[in-house]
């Protein structure tokens, strides 16, 4: 599996743009990057995205996905996606907006939807009955262990067979559930489930290895993107070689 990082490790950390952002990713131990709308923005010019497309190239690194955000606007990304070299682009929307979007896009193009908490794909079940709703193959789902955990899936071989063939991507965050933590996230079902965050390698309640078995037992080899947001009194690029680390330890 390729690892990648997301340019949310950037929330709350010093600026930094987006060129080192890359070779800040290559030189840690990532294969690509997820670049959100304000590291590319929508308006770059051709100059401007064959100069990233330089860096990344430069320094070794692909593109997992560009962060667009309502699926109506998807379809105006794709200049910039294959000036990029990406083939993901990740939406938020209803079913209805996604499936319209998804149609809308050129073949060469997918829309991606994080399986998330209080979504209309909160867990294996609704997201096949939301699936059934979307027929296009330009659409498909990224699973994420801590918003499935937050549902009360485990980590099964069988678990993802439902979804075989539409999981286009997977993201992850070192997240636990914790009871006497302030930070909530609300279900659909109306629970709230409280959860803090803690250092990968010290996560073992989420199971990870467990998790890319999972994945794997369906034939799902393409990369893992890793959204940790950057963490108080450790610097970026000490977060992601440390989670490039032990991600590689878990995906061999």
């Amino acid at each position: 599996m390729k690892l990648s990082l997301s340019g949310r490790i950037l929330q709350g950390a010093p600026e930094m743009g987006t060129p080192d952002f890359i070779r800040m990713a290559g030189d840690t131990g990532f294969d690509l990057v997820e670049l959100r709308a304000n590291q590319v923005p929508l308006e770059s010019t051709e100059a401007e995205l064959a100069e990233l497309r330089q860096v990344l190239d430069d320094a070794g690194v692909g593109v997992s996905m560009i962060v667009v955000g309502n699926a109506d606007q998807a379809a105006s990304w794709a200049g910039v996606a294959r000036a990029l070299g990406a083939t993901n682009l990740r939406a938020n929307g209803t079913v209805e907006t996604l499936a319209a979007a998804a149609e809308a896009l050129p073949d060469d193009l997918r829309l991606v939807f994080q399986m998330h908490s209080g979504s209309a794909f909160e867990n294996v079940a609704a997201a096949v009955d939301s699936l059934a709703q979307i027929p296009s193959e330009r659409f498909g789902l990224m699973p994420e262990p801590a918003n499935l955990l937050f549902a009360g899936e485990t980590w099964r071989d069988d678990l993802f067979a439902p979804l075989k063939g539409r999981i286009y991507g997977c993201n992850a965050q070192s997240i636990a559930l914790d009871e006497e933590s302030d930070s909530v996230v609300k279900m659909n079902d109306g629970r709230q489930v409280p959860y803090s965050r803690c250092a990968w390698p010290e996560n073992e309640a989420l199971g990870f290895p467990a998790f890319i078995a999972a994945l794997r037992a369906v034939g799902y080899d393409d990369f893992i993107n890793f959204i940790d947001p950057s963490q108080p009194g450790m610097s970026v690029s000490d977060l992601a070689k440390s989670t490039a680390d032990y991600a590689r330890q878990c995906v061999g």
